[in-house]
C-alpha cells in the first residue's frame, strides 16, 4: 500500500441558467451533495469548493460543508461559462495546492465557444484541469480539454462517485 499526499483543491461549478430549472437542478444538487461528502471524507489534504453560475451572477458557496447554501441555487437567466471560468479559474490559480481541478456541470454549451476553449486551455497551461460534465447534449466541438457527456442528470449522478474516485486516484 502506497500512502501519498494528495494536496489538491477541487472546485465544482454548477450551471444554474434557466435551462437547469426543475428536476435538472434538483438532481444537480444531489451530485453536489456527493461531491461534498467525498471532499469531506478526504480530509484536509483536499479542499473542495462549491460555485453556481448564470449570466446574472457567479455564486460562491465556499468550501464544502454540510450546511452549504448551494441548496438554494435556482435556474435563472442564460449561462456564462466564460465569466465563471475567468472568476473561478482566477481563484484556483491563487491556490497553493499542487493539484487543481475545476468540475463544471451543465446542460448546454458555453456562451462563447472560442473564448471558453481558449480560457480552458490557458487554465490547463497554468496547471488547472477543467473537466466539463455535459448533460443531455449529443456532442461537442471539443470546447474543454476534458469533456464527459451524459444522457441525463441521473446518469451523471449514478457515475459521479466513480468519476471522483478516478480523478483522486490519478492526481500526481
Amino acid at each position: 500500500m502506497t500512502e501519498r499526499d494528495i494536496d489538491a483543491e477541487i472546485h465544482m461549478a454548477l450551471d444554474c441558467s434557466g435551462s437547469m430549472t426543475g428536476d435538472k437542478i434538483e438532481q444537480a444538487k444531489r451530485i453536489k451533495t456527493v461531491f461534498t461528502e467525498a471532499m469531506l471524507a478526504l480530509g484536509d489534504d483536499v479542499i473542495g469548493h462549491l460555485w453556481a453560475f448564470s449570466s446574472k451572477a457567479i455564486y460562491d458557496y465556499g468550501r464544502v460543508s454540510r450546511e452549504s447554501g448551494f441548496v438554494t441555487a435556482e435556474g435563472e437567466e442564460a449561462n456564462s461559462d466564460t465569466h465563471m471560468l475567468a472568476h473561478v479559474g482566477g481563484k484556483l490559480a491563487k491556490s497553493r495546492k499542487r493539484r487543481r481541478v475545476l468540475l463544471v456541470l451543465g446542460d448546454d454549451g458555453p456562451d462563447d465557444l472560442r473564448m471558453a476553449a481558449e480560457m480552458s486551455q490557458q487554465l490547463l497551461a497554468r496547471g488547472i484541469v477543467v473537466v466539463h460534465l455535459l448533460v443531455g447534449v449529443h456532442g461537442t466541438p471539443d470546447i474543454y480539454p476534458f469533456e464527459l457527456i451524459y444522457t441525463s442528470m441521473q446518469e451523471c449522478l449514478d457515475q459521479f462517485g466513480d468519476l471522483l474516485e478516478t480523478i483522486i486516484k490519478h492526481l500526481k
